[in-house]
């Protein structure tokens, strides 16, 4: 027991240590939308066993990933457990933008599970059999991730994207306490990247600008994105008759998530050698939720699970900021200005608000072919559109109505099995995502392919597993010219390789 309190304390260490569509978004939102839907949402997650059953375990029961899927399935522990599951994943992103194709891959080691459950049996008579009490860390998103696209322009800029934010307000705008103040379009002011048309003729108005770079241009971009989305799941299950199984958790979230953004123009000719663009995104927060789960036993071979999660509750902080640099060739812009190398950058923003996710509801079944393995399959049903923020910074409410105009309900489908021999065990899954979106060009559908094997002894377990997520097309605009808007077509996929060591005691 002592070891295994060891190995709890160790692993605890080790844990310390923009999408556009068609005209369903409303205008007056803000854009914390896509946190709404990012935040909602996860993959199969937990141990290996449960990985590689494609997430399908809501009928199961004996597996820590229990604690915080199905807490039913508590009641099916005899003795108590510990196990830890750490986990390797790469991404394999292609973007395809102007006629040019990049790829970008990289990898991520860190810890997707880990739990402890203390099992009681309970002695004599009918009824209650035993109890267990579990607790577990679950990671619940992992947004490690990095996608590239460059592409040669002749058309336009992401200057002229500045220029239409800025035409019709006057340069006393770009001053304290105007209405450009920190915007995207004063950066570009302030790098003399444009200017009001009365700089060139004073007749002309200062409401109206222009910019003295040029045009063709290869363009490159960025986006990487870092943190985690993790729960602590605090869960009791009982055993009735070895039939009736009924469990209850509280989960506590936590989220840390960056969003690192790089954009950069190199002109072909001109005054303007390159400009570069970063923006850096930050949300911090915490949450918390509740699960009820029932498995019932009509007969020895078949299982039936159904498990309801509430809201998760959110509170977050969101800081973000910008900065924009531009090089010139020794460029002299009035009488006392020569540009060579220029940069501005925002003030830190920072908002507050609260996140209410949608409920979710699940339920599956599983039979049992003697004691030569099972078959398992899970149903999950989520509303995205009933997801809701609120907040004292800034109104929602445009935020709110493009939530419920452009997310929809899901079906999400699991599907397992395991096979058997002796100590040895070989599983295969598949889980499919439907698509919550219904703006063109924002496919968040995903298809999971699984397989893994075990070993199982009296005191010791260990399971692996092998995942391939597939993830739909997303399109990606950088900035708009009119009705002019350059895309970018990303499609990406995620393979994860984990391991769950465990003990019995």
């Amino acid at each position: 027991m002592k070891s295994i309190v060891k190995l709890i304390f160790i692993s605890a260490g080790i844990l310390l240590a923009t999408q556009n569509g068609f005209a369903q978004i409303d205008p007056g939102a803000l854009g914390y939308y896509k946190e709404a839907l990012l935040f909602s949402s996860n993959n199969a997650v937990g141990t290996a066993r449960t990985q590689a059953l494609g997430g399908a375990q809501m009928a199961l029961g004996g597996d820590i990933g229990n604690v915080y899927s199905n807490p039913a399935g508590l009641g099916f522990f005899n003795h108590s457990q510990f196990s830890i599951t750490p986990e390797l994943k790469s991404y394999n992103n292609d973007a395809s933008y102007l006629g040019n194709n990049t790829n970008k891959i990289g990898t991520k080691l860190g810890i997707g599970n880990f739990g402890v459950v203390w099992a009681k049996k309970r002695s004599g008579g009918r009824g209650l059999k035993s109890t267990t009490f579990g607790i577990s860390y679950t990671k619940v998103n992992d947004f490690n991730n990095e996608i590239s696209y460059e592409g040669f322009n002749q058309n336009n800029s992401i200057i002229d994207s500045f220029i239409d934010t800025a035409n019709g307000a006057p340069v006393s705008q770009f001053e304290d306490g105007g209405s450009l103040v920190n915007s995207l379009a004063y950066l570009a002011y302030n790098n003399y990247l444009i200017g009001p048309e009365s700089f060139l003729d004073e007749n002309d108005p200062d409401d109206m600008y222009f910019t003295d770079a040029g045009i063709k241009n290869t363009q490159f971009e960025t986006i990487r994105t870092s943190g985690s989305q993790s729960q602590w799941s605090f869960a009791y299950g009982a055993n009735f008759e070895d039939k009736f199984y009924i469990g209850a958790n509280i989960g506590i979230q936590s989220v840390s998530y960056e969003t690192n953004k790089i954009y950069t123009e190199q002109f072909d000719e001109g005054v303007v050698f390159d400009i570069t663009l970063e923006e850096n995104l930050k949300i911090e927060g915490n949450g918390f939720n509740a699960s009820l789960g029932f498995i019932y036993r009509p007969i020895d071979i078949a299982r039936i699970g159904f498990t309801i999660t509430s809201p998760t509750y959110f509170s977050f902080t969101e800081e973000s900021d910008a900065s924009l640099s531009s090089s010139w060739d020794n460029f002299d812009y009035d009488d006392d200005t020569n540009l060579n190398d220029v940069s501005e950058e925002t003030d830190i923003a920072v908002s507050n608000y609260d996140l209410k996710t949608p409920m979710k509801i699940s339920t599956g079944a599983s039979i049992f072919i003697n004691k030569n393995g099972f078959i398992t399959g899970e149903v999950e049903f989520i509303n995205y559109g009933k997801a809701n923020l609120n907040s004292l910074d800034f109104s929602p409410n445009g935020d709110n109505k493009t939530i419920k105009n452009i997310y929809t309900p899901t079906v999400n489908f699991k599907l397992g099995c395991e096979y058997r021999v002796d100590i040895f065990r070989a599983r295969l899954g598949y889980a499919y995502y439907d698509n919550p979106s219904t703006l063109e060009g924002l496919n968040k559908s995903i298809q999971t392919y699984s397989a893994g094997f075990g070993v199982k002894l009296p005191k010791f377990y260990a399971d692996f597993a092998l995942t391939n997520s597939k993830f739909g097309s997303e399109d990606y605009v950088p900035y708009s010219v009119g009705n002019n808007q350059p895309m970018a077509t990303f499609n990406g996929s995620a393979t994860k390789a984990v391991i769950t060591i465990g003990f019995t005691y």
